[in-house]
């Protein structure tokens, strides 16, 4: 069995089988139909939904299982919703911590007692998706958690706020096919993931079967900015195409960008092509030519929070024959996003911040937050003037950033990362350096194309060491074009007012709860230092509280550089 105790009590073994972290995005025969889907629920016929009642066998540990157990008959096995967590379906019990671990076990150890759970349903991969490759995809498993198809070991992952595919093209067969998951709750990625919220367990995201052609656009980052004008747009387009053979790469192939206005019709210049040679290609068993296309575009209508204006970008892969292999589409938004002056500004603009942090959580359902559920909440938040979400403490939903891309909200996105227990330590140590690097490179791959993402977050409450450095680089090397957030690079400034403190690790200055005087303050003091101060969180709102919102409104107004802030929290 892939899955062991050792596995999941090693802060460096992060997955095994998993493809590399990707923008989410689907796969269509028409360049009509990837347009018509994308933004929306509709992924197309290549795309099969695995939710529903799956098999479930509960497990107080997992220490002892086999291979055998996994495999078994599970006839008479319970059944289980899924996505759902199994805390809130009967087993074990959801558990709320602020500070402080839900056990007394230091990094990286757990408790011998480990609430488990063996999942099992079956899927038809059918006739049509012959001789295409099939790739089971996992939006979230809390919090280690190990597949099997048909017997065989697929691989393991942990980061339970993070996406996770698999291809099981060669383990699948005619008919029905067995899939095994085996989550654990408690693993080395709890210390983490201590996110002052409540402890669940199992399958919380949605679950689904992608087909892909053999040779597919195995990723596509649409990064669309503007200008200094803010009327200019600037479209750069790259990623990787995947090949199944170095033998077919030959020439004549390429990828075919198209630009669609928010009103549906084509943008003038476009096509574009981008040439795919041999010579871009990276020998790697799930590795490709890279592509890029790279131009402005007049006038365009650009994107914000009061008038969130979507484009759409449609590539497509074309062989030496002319012919389509396959289309995919996004939703992209042009806006600049750029920090001076004491200022942030979008579209050249200072925005007032505010903000709400909010969890995903649900009083029935936990940690499992339906489309439905997410919509329900930005359609208040927008009837009271709520303009900016910190996705508190990790990224949210995929669909969660197509909603704010279209009713028009700035997201601080923000890395599944927070050590509160061990504040000081984790972000020093270099056992958990790649864990923090993972984690950034997972945030920013998943949601670079989102136009309502304005800003990129570290994460929460975990101090300031080479682990964030290491995230911050990722993320600034990746994508230039947005700001880097993170409270804790100015936490321990001995003051935050201190003008200039880690700026390599922030690019705005974002405490937590500062005294109104404070805000004056910096103002005064901070004139050097040319970062906005926006409070990641304020107003305390859990129970009865939420009070001084008058006098930090008039600091707003009165502070030169203090532009707003976050309350804690949404719900």
């Amino acid at each position: 069995m892939l899955l062991s105790p050792l596995l999941w009590q090693s802060p460096g073994a992060l997955c095994a089988g998993t493809l590399p972290v990707r923008a989410a995005g689907f796969s269509f025969d028409t360049e009509a139909d990837a347009l018509a889907a994308a933004g929306t629920p509709d992924h197309g016929k290549y795309c099969m939904s695995l939710n529903g009642r799956w098999k479930f066998r509960y497990l107080e540990n997992p220490d002892s299982l086999t291979d055998a157990d996994l495999d078994a008959d599970c006839g008479a096995w319970d059944e289980i919703a899924v996505p759902g967590a199994w805390t809130v379906q009967g087993y074990d019990r959801p558990h709320y911590t602020n500070i402080r671990m839900p056990y007394p076990e230091l990094p990286p150890r757990v408790p011998k007692q480990n609430p488990a759970g063996i999942y099992r349903t079956q899927f038809t991969v059918p006739e049509t998706w012959r001789g295409r490759r099939a790739i089971l995809h996992f939006d979230g498993v809390e919090s280690c958690f190990a597949v099997r198809v048909n017997g065989h070991d697929v691989g393991f992952a942990k980061n339970s706020r993070g996406a996770h595919e698999f291809d099981v093209t060669e383990l699948c067969r005619a008919g029905a096919n067995d899939l095994a998951v085996l989550a654990v709750k408690w693993s080395d990625a709890n210390f983490i993931e201590d996110q002052d919220m409540w402890w669940h367990g199992g399958i919380v995201r949605d679950v689904f079967l992608l087909s892909r052609p053999e040779n597919h656009i195995a990723d596509l980052f649409a990064c669309a900015t503007l200008d200094e004008d803010c009327r200019t747009g600037l479209l750069t387009v790259r990623g990787a195409v995947r090949i199944a053979s170095p033998a077919e790469v030959v020439k004549g192939w390429k990828l075919r960008v198209n630009l669609f206005d928010p009103a549906g019709r084509p943008v003038r210049g476009f096509p574009l092509d981008a040439a795919i040679s041999d010579a871009d290609f990276a020998f790697a068993p799930d590795g490709g030519p890279e592509y890029s296309v790279s131009c402005t575009v007049p006038r365009v209508k650009p994107w914000s929070a009061e008038h969130p204006r979507l484009y759409k970008v449609s590539a497509a892969l074309i062989d030496s024959r002319g012919c389509a292999v396959e289309y995919t589409a996004y939703r992209v938004g042009f806006r600049r996003v750029e920090v001076k002056e004491r200022k942030l500004l979008i579209n050249g603009e200072a925005v007032r911040i505010h903000g709400v942090n909010r969890h995903e959580s649900h009083p029935r359902t936990g940690r499992t937050v339906t489309r439905e559920d997410a919509e329900r909440d930005l359609r208040m938040m927008k009837r009271f003037n709520i303009n900016a979400i910190r996705t508190s403490h990790y990224p949210d939903a995929p669909e969660f950033y197509d909603l704010c891309d279209e009713y028009g909200f700035y997201v601080w996105d923000e890395a599944n990362l927070e050590h509160h227990a061990f504040y000081h330590s984790l972000c020093r140590n270099p056992a958990w350096a790649p864990a923090f690097a993972e984690r950034a490179a997972h945030l920013v791959e998943r949601d670079k194309n989102h136009p309502s993402v304005v800003v990129w977050s570290l994460g929460n409450e975990s101090g300031a060491g080479p682990g964030h450095a290491a995230m911050a680089g990722y993320i600034r090397f990746r994508d230039p074009s947005r700001p880097v957030h993170y409270e804790g690079a100015i936490h321990r400034a001995g003051s935050w007012t201190v003008p200039n403190h880690n700026r390599f690790l922030t690019d705005l200055v974002c405490p937590m709860y500062p005294a109104v005087e404070k805000l004056y303050e910096w103002s005064r003091v901070g004139t050097d230092d040319p970062r906005p101060c926006i409070m990641c969180e304020y107003s305390h709102a859990m129970g009865n509280s939420n009070g001084e919102l008058k006098d930090y409104f008039e600091a707003f107004d009165r502070c030169e550089g203090v532009q707003g802030g976050f309350i804690w929290d949404w719900c």
